[in-house]
């Protein structure tokens, strides 16, 4: 049970928004524009399985729901106007999704957007989440942006996010967040690039100071190409968040990336692939305390035919804290790769990753070493009139050392829609 009760008009106001949507894109679908609808049955689910005294425990989610989408898009010369609105009834949740956006000017001038997406949800009586919490969310996103020559652009960004909650629980809770910045990039995202960006925020939660934070994040990315065939990619953000009281430690965490690739032909690639991850605090505490991730790793990619590319990625990672060894661990894999495709017809991606992660700790009272089998599989398959099918399961068991930290989560989401 959710024990949530916010109103029991929430669904009929997605509904009606549903129906002004689909309303609105008839109305003026001759009007020069451009209109998309499609009609989607789907099946998602979510399976834990744990062990608790030696008894194998599974907890389960399934959903079945219906969901109409439409969308209408119209523009001139000048300025650009779109709205999509998605509307899902399922026998766990109901969800709305709106999206609106607006687009003025051009590239040779000044050229402003403005978006903004609005969700509601909401938890069916009896439904199996225990911790279903109705809520809405909006998302707004302004952006002026200014093209130069050589492939230059200057943009001003700000956003601004607001979560309303049924109920206040001690994860779910409202909160507004505004952030504003400035960003320039140079070049093409596909020859050499380089985009630096920084912006400036804070996040009010009405409730409790102690959750309020100013942000400020910055970040570099540039791409450089040789000849067609060897590309670097290094990309470097950080992200402070300053806590307005005590009772939780302001930090830093910084996050980069790196990748060197040779592509030899249409058919071969190789890449050398490494990435970082650090949690900094001010005042570390056995809940928040610093953390180093960081994995690498090299893969090469093969046509096998038409249709077919394969891959291969041994990784190496680790985790290292020097305030608290039981957190460290060094962890070995390889990535499997399978890739199918033909043309608009149909597209599968399987990647299937063995390996197995170490705590360095002997004697660990929190973690155990276990054995990692990671399964991904996608795909979409385009059937007669406008009809497709997709598919999307990963699997991620782990057989442990200490039998009670055994654990799997499955994931599993397949529709079947129509467009017209």
């Amino acid at each position: 049970m959710t024990g949530n009760k916010r109103s029991p008009h929430i669904v009929l106001i997605m509904i009606l928004i549903s129906l002004c949507g689909s309303i609105l894109a008839f109305r003026y679908a001759n009007a020069g524009t451009q209109l998309r609808s499609s009609l989607l049955a789907g099946y998602d689910s979510y399976i834990d399985r744990f062990t608790i005294l030696e008894d194998d425990t599974t907890e389960a989610i399934e959903e079945f729901y219906l969901s109409l989408a439409n969308s209408l898009d119209w523009n001139n010369d000048l300025s650009r106007f779109d709205i999509s609105n998605t509307f899902k009834f399922g026998n766990q949740t109901v969800n709305e999704n709106l999206v609106t956006g607006f687009t003025a000017g051009s590239r040779k001038s000044l050229l402003f957007e403005l978006r903004n997406n609005l969700r509601l949800k909401y938890f069916r009586e009896g439904s199996d989440y225990t911790f279903g919490n109705d809520y809405a969310q909006s998302n707004l996103h302004m952006k002026i942006s200014r093209y130069f020559e050589d492939r230059l652009k200057i943009a001003s960004k700000t956003r601004v996010e607001l979560v309303d909650f049924s109920k206040r629980t001690s994860f779910d809770y409202d909160y507004r967040y505004f952030d504003t910045g400035l960003e320039m990039e140079k070049g093409s995202y596909f020859d050499d690039f380089f985009r630096v960006g920084f912006s400036a925020g804070y996040r009010d939660v009405p409730d409790s100071t102690a959750l309020s934070f100013n942000r400020f994040q910055t970040d570099i990315e540039f791409h450089l190409v040789s000849d067609m065939k060897r590309k670097t990619e290094l990309s470097i953000s950080a992200d402070r968040r300053e806590y307005r009281e005590n009772t939780r430690s302001s930090s830093w965490i910084i996050y980069s990336f790196a990748d060197y690739s040779i592509i030899q032909s249409d058919k071969t690639r190789y890449d050398l692939r490494i990435e970082s991850e650090i949690y900094l605090y001010d005042d570390p505490s056995t809940t928040f305390f610093n953390t180093h991730f960081l994995r690498a790793g090299t893969g090469a990619t093969w046509s096998a035919g038409e249709y077919i590319n394969i891959s291969i990625e041994p990784r190496l990672a680790g985790m290292f804290c020097d305030e608290f060894p039981e957190e460290q661990y060094r962890e070995g894999s390889i990535v499997l790769g399978l890739e199918l495709s033909r043309h608009d017809r149909f597209w599968m991606s399987c990647t299937y990753e063995p390996g197995r992660r170490d705590y360095l700790l002997e004697e660990n009272d929190i973690y155990s070493d276990y054995y990692l089998n990671r399964l991904s599989l996608m795909g979409n398959v385009s059937l007669q009139a406008e009809t497709s099918l997709n598919l999307f399961i990963t699997h991620d068991p782990e057989r442990h050392s200490r039998r009670d930290d055994d654990f799997s989560l499955t994931m599993i989401s397949a529709t079947l829609s129509r467009s017209f």
